[in-house]
């Protein structure tokens, strides 16, 4: 009986005071008739034409000459934080 109570609480503490999400509706994924998803492309023009809007607008291209290759190395690890590794010191 103690560990049912001690797993309740530690069930509750996860969850945080957050609800459950009452699924019991739904169809399983398998008997939707849904088209199967398709990937048109891995860019993301919308991003990146907002992170090069940024980017501009916050007077970096000028303060930096123009310097394309600094611009995606900046814009390279807003996206991917990791890309830094990547990019010799």
């Amino acid at each position: 009986m103690e560990l049912a109570a001690l797993m309740e609480a530690g069930r509750e503490k996860i969850r945080g005071g957050q609800g459950v999400l009452d699924l019991a509706g739904l169809a399983p994924r398998a008997a939707r008739q849904a088209a199967p998803a398709v990937v048109d492309s891995k860019r993301s023009a919308l991003l990146w034409d907002v992170l090069c809007g940024a980017y501009e607008a916050l007077g970096l291209g000028e303060a930096t000459g123009g310097d394309e290759a600094f611009r995606q190395m900046v814009l390279a690890r807003l996206v991917e934080p990791t890309s830094k590794e990547q990019v010799p010191a």
